[in-house]
């Protein structure tokens, strides 16, 4: 049954003070989303329409409505030195320009670059005319150009607004999400289940050997999206075992750990996919840590550059299933269990202990980052 979407702004966390006087980004315990005009939902963000867009709306990531624009309103900030980031665009649903007058206070207002995908969404799902609006955006760059040359010149700043028109509408929705079963590793009999984007799987399938042709006829089945979370980790080690069953210990430079909460039929699938820079091994026992580019015989595990430092896993990978929503968001929190699975695929290694034992572990989760944000902050991690 589809589920009804009443308002026009949902958020994926909400804002709270918390016992420390600080406030903090606070999400629901199942993934759910939160409404602006009343609290809690039962809505994910996989469920919204398209025309909602993803953003930063009143100090919080969520999703914003682009039908059922009345009015629109641009002010731009003529006292700094940046382009959208100060400026705003009020939004109407209910009354239209005429009616509002000079009273836009109790509108919805929107921020920085938010402002373009608004626009671009407004023209789209409500037949908005923003022509005006797009005349005031180019006076703006007129403006910052002569204000601040060294800044906004031509040669230090390229952004094209007709080029930006022509560009398709990206509303930053949750992808189609969806399952296949393959067998990841050919010398060996089973298959096991990957998950992915529909475009990120359909890839895949069609990067493997040509012996793995008959792959192509896997069914794909869509599967729903709940959250996702991104973690940057550096300098931890981990106790294994290796195929043989000998004891030893894995040290890593960093890592990129994604983790995808799905819901196939009545269950909920935890699982991981990660980037691991440069690691090192030493028996069990040993002093001496050895450099290494080998990885594990996998379908699904990639080197990520020529000198083979950097490891990936193309998919996610099973971490756990869950009986509840609520049980698997709050495990998203605990990266063990993740960390040992990615390990798991991309080295051939089996953790075994329940921790990691470095006390070096860098963790915390960038629920409102995106994919390529996250790697951005890793490299600059790396690079200091």
């Amino acid at each position: 049954m589809k589920k009804r979407v009443k308002g026009h702004l949902y958020f994926i966390h909400d804002f709270k003070r918390c016992g420390d006087g600080n406030y903090r980004y606070v999400g629901t315990d199942d993934g759910t989303l939160f409404s602006v005009s009343y609290g809690r939902t039962k809505l994910y963000a996989s469920e919204l329409p398209e025309w909602f867009v993803y953003g930063r709306y009143y100090k919080r990531f969520g999703y914003i409505s682009t039908k059922g624009i009345k009015a629109l309103k641009y002010k731009p900030n003529w006292h700094t030195n940046h382009f959208l980031k100060d400026d705003r665009l009020m939004v109407s649903y209910d009354k239209t320009e005429s009616a509002l007058g000079d009273d836009w206070d109790n509108t919805t207002w929107v921020w920085g670059s938010e402002i373009l995908d608004v626009l671009k969404g407004a023209q789209i799902y409500s037949n908005y005319d923003i022509a005006p609006i797009i005349c005031q955006l180019k006076e703006k760059i007129e403006w910052l150009r002569k204000a601040h040359p060294d800044e906004f010149g031509e040669k230090q700043w390229h952004f094209d607004l007709d080029k930006w028109k022509q560009e398709p509408f990206k509303n930053g929705l949750p992808p189609r999400y969806v399952a296949v079963s393959i067998n990841p590793c050919p010398e060996n009999e089973g298959k096991e289940t990957l998950y992915g984007s529909e475009e990120e799987i359909k890839k895949f399938i069609e990067s493997l050997p040509n012996n793995n042709g008959k792959l192509m006829d896997e069914t794909i089945r869509e599967i729903r999206y709940i959250k996702k979370s991104f973690d940057y980790m550096e300098g931890f080690e981990l106790e294994c075992i290796n195929s043989q069953g000998e004891p030893y210990e894995l040290n890593f430079y960093s890592a990129l750990l994604s983790q995808i909460l799905l819901r196939d039929g009545d269950k909920f699938e935890l699982c991981a996919s990660g980037e691991i820079i440069r690691f090192k091994y030493r028996k069990k026992g040993c002093q001496v840590w050895t450099e290494s580019s080998d990885l594990n015989t996998n379908l699904i595990v990639e080197k990520t550059d020529s000198e083979g430092t950097g490891f990936k896993t193309r998919a996610f990978i099973r971490v756990k299933t869950y009986d509840s929503a609520k049980e698997a968001v709050s495990e998203m929190w605990n990266l063990i269990l993740s960390m040992e699975t990615v390990v798991k695929y991309i080295f051939g290694a089996i953790p075994t202990t329940p921790r990691l034992i470095s006390d070096s572990l860098v963790g915390v989760q960038q629920e409102d980052f995106s994919e390529e944000e996250a790697r951005k902050e890793r490299l600059k991690k790396n690079e200091g």
